[in-house]
């Protein structure tokens, strides 16, 4: 398709490019023509302005070419700090969703401990009174709800915590 080749005519009907061979007509139709090369002496020798006029084409080019190869690495050296950026914030996020497990979780046994101890306080006491037997029912209520509380937010921050490894 307009290309020019260069070959050895092995015969009327083959050229020969380096080991492999194109045939010069397919099914009786000419696909390959012979081009005459003008001699040096015809040639159009490049005049100095066509000189001038590349150099300044190949100089434009290079830079172009450092123009674009600086703004490349800016771009990847901000890409890279963003990530390094997004991987900190990770890291500094997942340490305080585990400080915060690790709180709620020592919460939670402070107050089972206390529940445990207002059970024992009442097991002890025989006959409590009505008001101290109300009061220590009151109080393991309360202390019941807050654990319950506590076993909620825990696992709300290991779930967070779990996201944030995901992520």
């Amino acid at each position: 398709f307009g290309e020019t080749l260069w070959g050895e005519l092995v015969d009327e009907d083959w050229l020969k490019i380096g080991d492999r061979y194109l045939p010069v007509s397919i099914a009786g139709l000419r696909v390959l023509f012979r081009k005459v090369q003008k001699k040096r002496s015809e040639r159009r020798r490049p005049s100095t302005d066509d000189t001038a006029r590349l150099a300044a084409e190949v100089e434009r080019l290079k830079k172009e070419a450092e123009h674009r190869e600086r703004e490349f690495s800016r771009q990847l050296q901000e890409q890279n700090e963003a990530h390094l950026e997004r991987a900190k914030l990770r890291r500094e996020e997942k340490a305080r969703l585990e400080q915060a497990v690790a709180e709620l979780e020592a919460e939670k046994h402070r107050v089972a401990e206390q529940a445990a101890s207002s059970q024992q306080i009442q097991r002890e006491q025989a006959q409590p009174s009505e008001g101290s037997a109300e009061e220590i029912a009151r109080r393991e209520q309360a202390l019941l709800q807050s654990e319950q509380r506590l076993a909620e937010q825990v696992e709300l921050a290991r779930r967070e915590r779990d996201q944030a490894n995901i992520k």
